[in-house]
C-alpha cells in the first residue's frame, strides 16, 4: 500500500509539473487516474480477505480530480503563470483604449475612426494605477478604481501564483 501511496503522490508531483510548464496533461491524467483505481482495487481486496491496508486516503480525491479536469485541458494544456501574465500585458493598452469609448444607446453610436483614436491615444497618456492599487488594496481599488486597475489587480495575483 505504501509503494501505491507514492505512485499517486508521484503522479501527482507530474500533473502539477505539466500545469506548471503549460504542457499537455494527458498521459498525467491517465497514469494517475490508473494508479488510483489500482489502489482502490488493493484496498477491496484486502479488505475482503480481512487485512487492515486501508485506502490512501486521498486515492478517490484524486481519482474525481484528475476526472473532473476537461478534455480540452488534458490535450492542449493550461496557460502557465508567465504565458497569463503576457496575455494580460498583451490586452492593457486595448481594454484600456475600449473602456474610454462611449457606451452605445440609443442615437450614441461606439464611436468611429476618430473616437478610436483618440480612445488609444488618451489610454497611453493616461497614468498607471498600479501605485493606487497598492495605496488603497485589492479589493477598495476594484470598487473605485476602472478597467486599469482590475488589469493590475489580476497581473498581481498572476505575479503571486494566485491566479
Amino acid at each position: 500500500m505504501s509503494y501505491l501511496s507514492h505512485t499517486l503522490t508521484l503522479g501527482v508531483l507530474a500533473l502539477d509539473h505539466a500545469m506548471a510548464q503549460g504542457e499537455p496533461m494527458g498521459p498525467h491524467l491517465q497514469a494517475l487516474v490508473t494508479r488510483s483505481e489500482a489502489a482502490s482495487e488493493v484496498a477491496a481486496t484486502a479488505a475482503g480477505v480481512g487485512a487492515t491496508a486501508p485506502l490512501p486516503p486521498d486515492a478517490l480525491l484524486v481519482t474525481l480530480v484528475a476526472q473532473s479536469i476537461p478534455a480540452s485541458a488534458a490535450t492542449r494544456g493550461v496557460a502557465s503563470h508567465e504565458e497569463l501574465g503576457r496575455r494580460l500585458r498583451a490586452l492593457r493598452a486595448t481594454v484600456k483604449s475600449l473602456a474610454l469609448l462611449p457606451a452605445p444607446g440609443p442615437g450614441v453610436s461606439s464611436g468611429g475612426m476618430l473616437a478610436h483614436a483618440v480612445a488609444r491615444a488618451a489610454a497611453w497618456l493616461q497614468v498607471d494605477e498600479g501605485v493606487v492599487v497598492q495605496a488603497l488594496g485589492p479589493d477598495k481599488a476594484l470598487t473605485s478604481g476602472g478597467p486599469a486597475a482590475a488589469l493590475t489587480i489580476a497581473e498581481q495575483y498572476v505575479a503571486q501564483g494566485r491566479l
